[in-house]
């Protein structure tokens, strides 16, 4: 249903456009050897018009970015502990009565709620917009951000956080 997206950060971001998940997650493992990498969590139909929302696909998972970080925390954007960030992601999704996959990214937490089947951009705008009212409502300190956001990329599991040296898992 479209291309899977594997991206090296930088100066400026580098898109990978793989058929398969399989040669995304090969690609993924050899790139976090030498670079940063993230993986775009929707797929995309064209990979000359790039990782964009408006060439997006195939929606499969709504999402947050819970930061675990003093400074930000210090400014009501963040966490102060991991432990703070996993009691509002058990909040969301409680009151969402989803179930979602959490991996931790290094510097705090992402949360995905998986669909069981893949909608297109325009209904997940519709239903990550109403999550992201549940977020505000609940005052919760996810990153505003991500959230709504269908290009996205995020950090993919098992590949390190170069953002502290040493790198983090």
């Amino acid at each position: 249903d479209g291309y899977v997206v594997v991206s090296e950060s930088g100066q400026y971001w580098q898109d990978h456009f793989y058929e398969t998940v399989d040669e995304a997650v090969e690609a993924t493992t050899k790139l976090d050897a030498t670079t940063t990498v993230y993986f775009a969590l929707h797929t995309f139909s064209d990979k000359t018009k790039g990782r964009k929302k408006e060439n997006t696909t195939g929606c499969k998972t709504l999402y947050e970015d819970f930061d675990v970080d003093q400074e930000k925390a210090a400014k009501g954007k963040a966490y102060f502990t991991k432990a703070d960030a996993v009691k509002d992601i058990v909040r969301l999704a409680t009151a969402l009565q989803l179930t979602p996959t959490v991996v931790d990214s290094g510097g705090g937490y992402h949360a995905y709620f998986h669909f069981d089947q893949t909608v297109d951009e325009t209904t997940w705008a519709e239903l990550s917009g109403l999550k992201r009212k549940v977020v505000q409502h609940l005052g919760l300190k996810s990153d505003p951000q991500v959230n709504v956001d269908a290009a996205r990329v995020l950090r993919a599991t098992g590949t390190h956080n170069k953002k502290s040296d040493p790198p983090r898992p």
